[in-house]
């Protein structure tokens, strides 16, 4: 046997095998149900009713081994969230590895190809779990693993029940009583999704991945439809969506306010690792809110901060304060108010000389 990268070429060895998998014992029966077969791997031992033949890797269903049919689909969603409190996802046993005997014979000759590193076609999802509610360009992405080009892997398309089918998310509400959102990527075969601006209210949610037979790119009510549980993928991880000021806001360290000695001390200062934010304004009033669009009156004042950078930390001081109001502090940033309301705390210490 050769074994390069992972990958096995006949002629097929015992003991190779009995290495490759760790395993004490180099009979055949052993090796080829080793629970260190890599199920998404296209060519490995399989249920076939034939000592020697040539399309093995597809088994006698064609479903190469794995237990993925028609019958796993459901109808509704909640049937389909169901699914991942279940065993493999509601797919059982997942593997069908052969038993022996005529009907289901042990072949040596099932490696040959066989690729011990194959991956799924999806090994995760939801690398970034935190979206903008205000944006148009939202999209939930995954881990991808593309199919090699000489097919040692397994394409989840390879399935009857997926082939045809979108790929997309249920989303509920954290309790999963209630769907808030369905969406599937707009063709089959990709596996971008994309989550349209304002269709969640700002909060956080469970999402639910699936292969689904209607196209929900454009359309969010439900249809009537068939959907299946992904086998390797955890269901209900969690999804976040965050107002636009607050994805400005998330940059920001601390915004603090100071009043001392007949002056109001604002200080911005960035986190490490933030974004930069532009056209910072800190306005210092006390009758006034000028997150509503109201004009200012004498006595209020505004400070241009401008460009902030990661780590960054400046100050705006407002003097010549008219006595008796009680002033707060309102902070723009990109164009979205990140602080409203805010009231300087009362310190007696000059902070000239701190």
């Amino acid at each position: 046997m050769a074994l390069a990268n992972g990958k096995i070429t006949a002629p097929v060895s015992i003991d190779d095998l009995k290495n490759l998998f760790g395993e004490g014992s180099g009979d055949l029966a052993t090796l080829c149900t080793s629970p260190k077969i890599n199920v998404w791997a296209k060519y490995k031992p399989t249920v076939y009713p034939s000592p020697f033949p040539d399309d093995w890797y597809k088994a006698k269903d064609g479903n190469y081994g794995i237990n993925i049919t028609i019958e796993n689909g459901k109808s509704n969603w909640k049937d389909l969230v169901a699914e991942y409190s279940k065993a493999n996802n509601g797919y059982g046993t997942l593997y069908d590895k052969p038993t022996g005997g005529a009907s289901s014979p042990f072949r040596l000759g099932d490696f040959r190809g066989y690729f011990h590193n194959a991956n799924p076609e999806v090994k995760d999802y939801l690398s970034t779990n935190v979206f903008i509610r205000e944006s148009d360009t939202n999209q939930i992405l995954t881990l991808f693993n593309p199919v090699s080009a000489d097919g040692s892997q397994i394409s989840y398309f390879d399935f009857a029940a997926f082939k045809d089918k979108y790929f997309g998310y249920i989303i509920t509400d954290k309790s999963k009583s209630t769907l808030m959102f369905i969406t599937t990527a707009s063709s089959v075969g990709t596996f971008t999704v994309p989550l349209p601006k304002n269709a969640l209210q700002v909060g956080d949610y469970l999402a639910f991945p699936m292969f689904c037979s209607f196209n929900y790119s454009s359309v969010h009510t439900l249809h009537q439809m068939t959907c299946y549980a992904i086998p390797n993928l955890a269901g209900g991880k969690q999804l976040s969506i965050i107002s636009q000021s607050q994805a400005v806001a998330s940059n920001f360290a601390q915004i603090t306010a100071r009043e001392q000695l007949g002056r109001i001390i604002v200080t911005l200062k960035m986190k490490e690792n933030a974004s930069q934010v532009n056209n910072v304004t800190v306005y210092c009033v006390y009758q006034t809110d000028p997150s509503a669009g109201q004009s200012m009156v004498a006595g209020e004042y505004y400070n241009t901060i401008g460009t902030m950078k990661a780590g960054e930390t400046k100050t705006a001081t407002f003097r010549n304060l008219t006595s008796g109001k009680s002033y707060k502090i309102y902070v723009i940033a990109n164009g979205v108010w990140v602080a409203k309301g805010l009231i300087p705390f009362v310190s007696s210490i000059d902070p000239d000389l701190q």
